[in-house]
């Protein structure tokens, strides 16, 4: 029951943030189109202008206030919100790391001196029974010494390991939020930056450098199969398994094809 509850919450929101996107992505054409008025070159309006010469083109203008505010809602908003998570999460992230070293320290020493004290114990039960010598006392007692020194030097070793691996997946996990994050901020923080800009003062910024920062923004999508592919051993693995299983089919496809124009001679 919870967990179709968690799905159906989950495909509201995907629903809803599809919605928003495209109400913002159209908001300007929906909008626009009532006010219109003729000029020598076409139709005209304060977001569109349809000339028609040779040629017929659409050619979008965009208004500073629909800029800034689209802006702001599809990458300001939700990006400053990923950044205040993010940092929480990496905050929070550390101070659980640098608890479970704490607690594993102080694990280790109460281990360390409950070992202690039963070998105390045995050596002094050992020397009080009866019949006991000298040398069989100190043979036990160098015994349980020596067996205590194992014991002694396997528990740190032990909880050195799993403190080190702790911290190597602790630093990995930070990385790859800030490349992630990093990465994001630079592919598409200059693109909404001149997209602002653009809208207040259209001759600023050149069309080529418009179109570098927007396929900028583009090869974020790129992007961020590579870093999860490389950060990620659960995506690597997954995949390798869908290549290869492409490979093979087509490999598969091709064999078959050689066989039946073999067959018929074609």
């Amino acid at each position: 029951m919870k967990y179709t509850s968690s799905k159906r919450l989950i495909c509201i929101a995907i629903a809803i943030i599809w919605s928003l996107s495209s109400l913002i992505g159209m908001a300007q054409i929906i909008f626009g189109v009532a006010n219109t008025t003729e000029t020598p070159g076409g139709v005209n309006n304060s977001s569109i202008t349809l000339s028609t010469p040779t040629h017929p083109s659409c050619h979008l203008t965009l208004q500073p206030l629909y800029a800034i505010v689209s802006s702001y809602l599809s990458f300001f908003l939700p990006a400053t919100i990923m950044v205040l998570l993010y940092t929480k999460l990496y905050l929070y992230a550390r101070m659980h790391v640098r608890s479970i070293r704490a607690q594993l320290k102080q694990a280790t020493s109460l281990l360390i001196m409950q070992l202690a004290s039963e070998r105390i114990r045995q050596v002094t039960h050992a020397a009080l029974c009866d019949g006991t010598t000298d040398s069989n006392s100190n043979r036990s007692f160098n015994n349980g010494d020596e067996n205590f020194n194992i014991e002694f030097q396997d528990i740190p070793i032990t909880n050195k390991r799993s403190t080190a691996s702790r911290s190597v997946s602790d630093q990995k996990a930070r990385l790859t939020l800030g490349v992630i994050m990093g990465t994001f901020l630079i592919c598409w923080l200059p693109f909404f930056i001149v997209n602002i800009w653009r809208s207040l003062n259209p001759t600023f910024f050149p069309q080529h450098v418009f179109q570098i920062v927007t396929w900028l923004g583009y090869a974020n999508s790129t992007a961020n199969p590579v870093i999860y592919g490389i950060f990620n051993r659960d995506f690597r693995t997954a995949f390798t398994k869908i290549a290869v299983k492409l490979f093979y089919c087509c490999d598969d496809e091709a064999a078959k094809r050689r066989s039946f124009c073999n067959n018929y001679q074609l």
